[in-house]
């Protein structure tokens, strides 16, 4: 009996320490959901100086990392950073905001000039320097003498131009104007030269998908001497394609060609003359194509020594030193690459706070969908799952399927923090997460846009579960617990998934999506030749018919797998009612339904404590339907400002917010 008593004793010690431990390996929410950041981060003419600035606190100073030194100091300003770039070899050019307005100052060796605007004004956006100073956008009170100007060293402004509709003005050496791009109130848009002071166009661009993220088509540099102009266009190809147009001879050359997705017009390396020397394309992981093949031996040493992916943010002037950021699928770190020296220097983290906590990476794969489209995607393993990392766990895992927004927002939840956090979390407690491509993003091209139109319920619906099929058969997920979850068309594409393929998915998570396409498309956000086009012209009614075919709330009789789901009161895009109405019907029909909603919040929500609260009821709705961990609920929901209003299985711990 003594024997079995200090066995039973051992037990419980060893469990209470087991438990004690795996909760240690958490990443706490609070954590991952901070505000805590470093930003701004721009190179000083030599290159021997790092400048940024950290968010929330600091506001009203700097940081200046000496990089041979590796030492830190901070610059007290006046007002909060807004922009920062080099001038020339020894200054730079800030512009800040605060009590007094907009203002513009020199910083040179630590110490800032006056004021350079004497006038009433308002910087809104500084451009780039030349040999004759910096060129700005003002805003000045009259309207009538707004426009670009010519600010040098001793801070005097000389108008150059007005703003006259035109946008991405670029400038030559001498700061003459050489090209420019400008939109019609159709949605179109053309890029233009300047020749005899006439503007005059030498590409247009009709209206398409990729404008809801900035637009692809887009002017990337002028060169020094304003001959020509790098820009980038998809009007005749699939694929976004770098040209050059030469402006003596009025030709374009292609550049580029690239084969699996677009070339991007920002995220570009140029060298001193200001041609593009490296050029990106995102297919989950950044593609470079180098240009100038004086970098080519360089960037070849970068890959060898830079373990994530490579982006260029900055330059010294004479283009010897480079600022290098690291994607890895979590925090971001900047280095300096010395081109003489060839050799590296680890500089900072954008995320100092998370430096202490182990994250996953994440391994880059491809799906190839049933009628032929590639679809890239990431994949991030729960540590110690994959042990001769090849990116395959040693067993299958418990897995979630995120599916991003838009849907024609593609490209951004690679590599933003916003999104990465959440990949992080999952993957600390225990699941195998897959970062998906679909049909009807932007970023790889034309075709694979195109090829969703009016396919929501349809095609679109059944990449996603082709891809959750693909996880299971290559033995990343476990047959029985895969689980999908999104926002916006995410959160569509969730509840389409448990309607339409039922048997597939474990449970689902919806945030703030749309249930009913055919009362979505009436309202005016959606009621639009865009909308009509790409999924369904609600005022036909054949339109109106496939559009209901397409809808998981006439469809909610086949969902069998629990959902959550969540939105925000105030969301101007999807309204409330599009989530209240099937949450209402789910329960109706006796499904495991929990629904809870933020008064105060809009689409995409912006509270950190709406975040931290919805994690801590997801993760137990997640532990319960997949079996993985989750960190305690503690007082996570104490801050929040939600609403809970289906909690059968009592995530919230019946702690229901009275409002």
């Amino acid at each position: 009996m003594k024997q079995i008593n200090s066995f039973l004793l051992f037990l419980f010690v060893f469990l209470n320490t087991y438990n004690l431990f795996a909760q240690e390996s958490l990443i706490p929410r609070q954590e991952l959901f901070k505000d805590e950041k470093r930003t701004h981060f721009t190179f000083s003419g030599d290159g021997q100086t790092l400048y940024y600035k950290e968010n929330p606190s600091a506001i009203n100073q700097i940081f200046a990392l000496d990089i041979p030194s590796q030492k830190t100091r901070n610059i007290e300003i006046p007002g909060v950073l807004k922009s920062m770039i080099m001038f020339d070899r020894e200054s730079m050019l800030m512009n800040t905001t605060g009590p007094g307005g907009n203002h513009l100052y020199f910083l040179n060796q630590d110490k800032l000039s006056a004021s350079l605007l004497p006038f009433s004004a308002h910087v809104i956006q500084i451009r780039q320097p030349t040999k004759k100073g910096m060129v700005v956008i003002i805003q000045r009170e009259p309207s009538d003498s707004s426009g670009f100007y010519l600010v040098d060293k001793k801070g005097r402004a000389q108008f150059l131009l007005p703003f006259d509709g035109f946008t991405n003005v670029f400038f030559d050496d001498n700061a003459q104007p050489v090209a420019a791009q400008r939109a019609k109130n159709n949605g179109s848009y053309a890029l233009y030269y300047r020749q005899n002071n006439n503007w005059k166009s030498f590409a247009q661009f009709d209206w398409n998908e990729s404008r809801l993220i900035g637009g692809f088509q887009k002017i990337a540099s002028v060169t020094k001497d304003g001959q020509n102009i790098f820009f980038t266009d998809n009007r005749n190809t699939d694929k976004n394609q770098l040209l050059r147009f030469h402006i003596p001879s009025k030709t374009s050359e292609v550049i580029l060609e690239p084969t699996n997705a677009d070339i991007l017009p920002f995220g570009m390396l140029l060298n001193t003359e200001h041609e593009v020397a490296i050029a990106t394309s995102i297919y989950a992981h950044s593609e470079q194509f180098i240009v100038d093949k004086s970098f080519e031996a360089d960037f070849m040493l970068l890959q060898k020594n830079i373990s994530g992916d490579i982006s260029f943010v900055d330059h010294s002037w004479d283009g010897e030193s480079l600022l290098i950021r690291e994607f890895t699928g979590h925090i971001q770190r900047y280095h300096h690459f010395d081109r003489k020296k060839k050799k590296l220097t680890y500089l900072v983290s954008d995320r100092p706070h998370l430096e202490k906590f182990s994250f996953v990476p994440r391994h880059f794969n491809e799906v190839t969908t049933s009628d032929g489209l590639k679809l890239p995607l990431h994949v991030y393993l729960p540590a110690g799952t994959d042990t001769n990392k090849d990116g395959i766990p040693d067993k299958a895992l418990p897995t979630v399927m995120y599916v991003h927004g838009g849907p024609w927002v593609g490209l951004v939840h690679f590599n933003q923090w916003f999104h990465q956090r959440n990949y992080q979390l999952l993957a600390n407690r225990g699941y195998a997460v897959i970062v998906c491509e679909f049909r009807s993003t932007t970023g790889l091209g034309k075709k694979v846009t195109e090829s969703s139109y009016k396919q929501w319920g349809a095609d679109m619906t059944r990449d996603k579960a082709e891809i959750a099929q693909w996880a299971i058969k290559n033995g990343i997920a476990r047959k029985d617990k895969v689980g999908i979850w999104g926002w916006s068309y995410g959160g569509y594409a969730t509840m389409a998934g448990l309607a339409f393929y039922p048997d597939l998915y474990a449970c689902g998570i919806s945030m703030y999506g749309i249930s009913d396409l055919v009362s979505f498309c009436k309202t005016d956000f959606a009621n639009n030749a865009l909308w009509r086009n790409a999924v369904g012209n609600v005022n036909t009614k054949e339109g109106e018919a496939m559009l209901k075919a397409h809808s998981p709330f006439h469809a909610a009789n086949q969902v069998k797998a629990p959902i959550l789901m969540t939105t925000g009161s105030k969301d101007a895009r999807v309204p409330q009612s599009q989530m209240d109405k099937m949450a209402e019907k789910l329960s109706q029909l006796g499904n495991d339904v929990t629904y809870f909603y933020y008064p105060e919040e809009v689409h995409d929500y912006r509270d950190k404590h709406s975040w931290i609260s919805f994690w801590a009821i997801s993760e137990q709705f997640l532990k319960k339907n997949l079996g993985g961990k989750a960190e305690p609920v503690g007082d996570d929901l104490e801050k929040a400002n939600y609403k809970m209003v289906f909690d059968e299985n009592r995530y919230a711990l019946n702690t229901i917010k009275k409002h």
